[in-house]
């Protein structure tokens, strides 16, 4: 999941990017927030990055120190997929669908952390 999730959040940073050109040529956005939405699509590539490391480490080294700061920033990952799924000025139905999909991907690799979290702290107590 991690290598696919890892694909995805490319595309959606490029789709994004791309989705934001549209936009911003089409549209009238308030001042200052376009600037305040791309910002948004930087941070998450930073987070995404960062969490996908973390999850990756974690299954590596099989410990669950690492899963820790991976929900973290899956958390933060899940804010900016609902602010882009909902509350940006202009929604389409691709955002829509691509924030969706994230959130997704993001929703059952939390499951599979916690699963796993809990598999390795068992098997480090006996």
């Amino acid at each position: 999941m991690l290598f696919f999730n890892g694909t995805f959040s490319l595309l959606f940073v490029a789709l994004e990017a791309i989705s934001f050109i549209y936009k911003g040529n089409n549209f009238l956005y308030p001042d200052a927030v376009l600037g305040m939405e791309i910002f948004f699509l930087i941070v998450y590539l930073g987070l995404e990055k960062a969490r996908i490391f973390q999850a990756s480490k974690g299954n590596k080294i099989e410990e669950a120190g690492p899963f820790v700061w991976a929900f973290v920033f899956s958390g933060g990952i899940m804010l900016i997929h609902l602010f882009y799924f909902q509350l940006q000025t202009y929604v389409l139905r691709m955002d829509r669908i691509l924030n969706g999909m994230g959130m997704i991907f993001v929703a059952i690799e939390v499951v599979l952390m916690i699963f796993t979290s809990l598999t390795f702290l068992r098997s480090a107590k006996m």
